[in-house]
C-alpha cells in the first residue's frame, strides 16, 4: 500500500535526489525507496583500523613512539589506544629490531 506525503527537504538535498533520479533514471521517490531499503554494511573506519594496527603492534612489542612515527599519529594518541586496549608499554626498541617486527608484521 503506497501513500502520498509532503515533506519539507533542505533545497540541497532535493537538488541531490532529482539529480540522482535523472542519473538513473527512475522518480525521486523511488530513490528515496532506495536510500530507506538499501543494506547497511558497517566497514571499518580508518580509526578502527588504524587501533587494531596500533594494538597489533604494540602486542608485537613495538614501543609507542615508533608506532606514532609508523602510523604517523602522535605518540599520545598511540598511547591513549594503548591504554583502552588494557596493554602496558614496550621498552624502546633498538632500530634494528623495530624493522624486523615492522616486517613480520
Amino acid at each position: 500500500m503506497s501513500q502520498e506525503i509532503s515533506v519539507k527537504l533542505p533545497g540541497p538535498l532535493v537538488w541531490e535526489i532529482w539529480k540522482r533520479a535523472e542519473t538513473e533514471g527512475i522518480s525521486p521517490g523511488e530513490v528515496i525507496k532506495q536510500a530507506f531499503t538499501k543494506p547497511v554494511v558497517k566497514t571499518p573506519t580508518a580509526t578502527e583500523a588504524t587501533r587494531a594496527r596500533i594494538v597489533e603492534l604494540v602486542r608485537a612489542g613495538v614501543d609507542d613512539g615508533a608506532i606514532a612515527v609508523e602510523l604517523d599519529r602522535t605518540r599520545g594518541y598511540v598511547a591513549d589506544v594503548r591504554r583502552k586496549a588494557g596493554l602496558k608499554p614496550n621498552a624502546l626498541m633498538s632500530r634494528y629490531d623495530l624493522e624486523q617486527v615492522l616486517e613480520a608484521a
